[in-house]
């Protein structure tokens, strides 16, 4: 499996000045592979880190250049081909409450997503007794906790995640960074975290500057 960006440019125009057009990713270029499955990504606040996995996620398109995962140009997906590439990916967001419905049980969250819930999964984020409270009971590590379970539930090949240990007490940040490098050194998945956690370190880091005007 391969993720490849090739000159990444995304540029936030202004409504009536070209010369205040804002420029957040500038000709950027990285690869993703088995060999390196697993790539961290810092900076500062607006340099960006979220945009970048909008990019990667579909969700935004890009002013310039492609992303490429598993031979599909994501900028380019359209119909069956983007619910396809979906089911491939994991997404945790920096938000938790904003990725589940308050409204159904923990298991039909996961069936919401196509999940199938993994006891060892759970067991490893200590959450396995949460399964009988309802969501709105959580507290904000458990919710947390519970969408890193179920994005890996998941078993997906491209695992995005958003600052996900975030809000998390010391112990609680350690068993999901763990939890995510474990799922990615022992399953066929590449991954791209982006964090602002000081105790998050990984060998294969990028650190991300700020672009400005354009």
């Amino acid at each position: 499996m391969k993720l490849e960006i090739h000159n990444l440019t995304k540029i936030y125009p202004h409504p009536t000045d070209e010369d205040l057009n804002f420029t957040v990713l500038s000709d950027l270029n990285l690869t993703l592979t088995d060999e390196k499955p697993l790539l961290l990504i810092r900076g500062e606040s607006g340099v960006g880190k979220t945009t970048l996995l909008e990019l990667i996620l579909g969700s935004e398109k890009p002013s310039a250049g492609k992303i490429v995962f598993d031979g599909m140009t994501i900028n380019s997906l359209k119909g069956r081909e983007k619910v396809k590439f979906i089911a491939k990916t994991g997404y945790i967001n920096q938000f938790p409450q904003d990725m589940v419905d308050f409204r159904l049980s923990p298991i039909d969250n996961f069936r919401l997503v196509g999940a199938q819930v993994d006891p060892e999964i759970l067991s490893a984020l200590e959450i396995a007794q949460i399964f009988d409270k309802k969501l709105l009971t959580f507290s904000g590590g458990e919710l947390r906790r519970f969408i890193v379970a179920r994005e890996l539930s998941r078993k997906p090949k491209l695992l995005i995640c958003d600052e996900p240990t975030a809000h998390l007490d010391t112990k609680n940040s350690e068993l999901v960074w763990q939890m995510i490098r474990d799922y990615v050194e022992n399953n066929e998945c590449l991954a791209i975290v982006c964090t602002h956690d000081p105790d998050i370190e990984y060998e294969n880091t990028l650190l991300l500057e700020k672009k400005g005007w354009r």
